[in-house]
């Protein structure tokens, strides 16, 4: 890899591994590093390309934390060869040199240096050297799998610290992390797990105050994405919290911020909170672009699935005819959304039905309660509830049917 190598203009161009970037060998020093970066950053300086100066900063902070971890554990010894590939990841650079390298540089003996004896034990001796082997190679892969982890991730090492049993000290290591703003999104999904796993590490913070951290340094995409939508499904209080209705706001890609509205107002909806969805409506169309008429067209119908429910509040009837009129004007889009559309239709009918029904039928309040949950949430969810009904109506059928 050529250290002398000129970054374009163009930051697509620019290469993804760090080490490539600054035009350094994955077995540069630290002095060589810095020399590197301070040639880049005089080139792109902040106040002229911010961006290019922001990218170039993160690389080089990269490299320095894969430097302390590779001098803590003496990764590399001194007559390592350079690499020439410039787009191998630091991780795979590190497997590679510890499962093809020897096993002494992790501190223990080859097992493939060991040979049967020869005498009357031949045969015994010969399968207990193969198992000595195989055992051999196993160890040698795991360490090295865990050290090439570390190498990769610089959240890896205090993660092996807590799986040691030294969990207090690896948390507060975990939140020294995220307060210097280093590795937020992966430190705040381990504290997430820890705080779990152990609740009085923290008195200060319960488990999702670390996803929605997470979520808000990844733009609301991620493991911690799919971690706080079980959350939700697992306690719906949750959807609730201010915690959660704050992250409406964080800048995100469209569809990161329509997964958790779907996974928010499902929650709402089977608590009967058609108010909050309601309130919802307004902080998200400031995020809709005028050109991003379709997802607002599904974000319409998506709040009309809920709100349809509860147009006995008025709040809740305002933001139900609003989503209407809203999608009736976007004519333009009726023919895409054509079964989108049926559905609608079909909604409206069943929906007013339901209410009726309720005024006019003295409905059992378990049968009533029930109704709107096959619309809107998931039959996993349902299904605990609709099972009493069944039995219910299997135990009274003639009065059941009367009903």
């Amino acid at each position: 890899m050529s250290a002398d190598r000129e970054l374009s203009d163009d930051m697509a161009a620019w290469p993804r591994d760090p080490f490539a970037l600054l035009g350094v060998s994955h077995r540069a020093d630290e002095r060589e590093a810095r020399r590197a970066y301070i040639k880049l950053i005089r080139r792109f300086k902040p106040e002229h390309a911010p961006d290019h100066f922001q990218r170039i900063r993160e690389a080089f902070e990269y490299v320095q934390r894969q430097l302390e971890v590779r001098q803590k554990y003496g990764w590399y010894s001194d007559d390592d060869e350079d690499s020439d590939d410039e787009d191998a990841s630091a991780a795979s650079l590190a497997t590679e040199d510890f499962t093809e390298s020897e096993p002494a540089a992790l501190g223990g003996d080859d097992p493939l240096s060991e040979r049967p004896s020869i005498g009357s034990n031949a045969g015994e001796n010969e399968a207990e050297a193969a198992e000595a082997t195989v055992e051999g190679r196993r160890h040698s892969r795991s360490r090295s799998q865990v050290f090439a982890a570390v190498l990769a991730d610089p959240c890896e090492e205090i993660w092996q610290q807590a799986i040691a049993g030294h969990e207090q000290d690896a948390y507060a290591r975990l939140v020294s992390l995220v307060g210097q703003g280093h590795e937020v999104a992966a430190a705040s999904i381990r504290a997430y797990w820890l705080l779990s796993l152990f609740p009085n590490l923290d008195e200060q913070r319960v488990p999702c105050d670390w996803l929605a951290t997470a979520l808000r340094a990844s733009r609301l995409s991620g493991p911690a994405a799919e971690l706080y939508r079980r959350e939700m499904t697992a306690n719906r209080d949750e959807a609730m919290s201010e915690r959660c209705r704050s992250l409406l706001e964080t800048p995100s890609d469209t569809g990161a911020l329509v997964d958790l509205l779907e996974a928010r107002w499902r929650a709402l909806s089977f608590l009967q909170r058609g108010d909050l969805i309601a309130g919802d409506l307004p902080v998200v169309r400031r995020r809709m672009t005028l050109d991003d008429d379709e997802t607002w067209a599904r974000l319409l119908l998506m709040a009309i699935d809920h709100l349809a429910w509860f147009t006995n509040e008025a709040s809740t009837r305002n933001a139900f005819e609003h989503c209407l009129a809203e999608l009736d004007q976007l004519a333009h889009l009726h023919v895409r959304f054509g079964e989108e559309l049926d559905r609608l239709d079909l909604l409206t009918e069943m929906s007013g039905a339901w209410r009726r029904a309720q005024v006019l039928i003295d409905v059992p309040l378990l049968w009533s309660g029930i109704a709107p949950l096959f619309w809107t949430q998931e039959f996993d969810s349902v299904r605990p509830m609709l099972l009493p009904v069944l039995k219910e109506i299997s135990d009274r059928p003639t009065e059941s049917l009367a009903t």
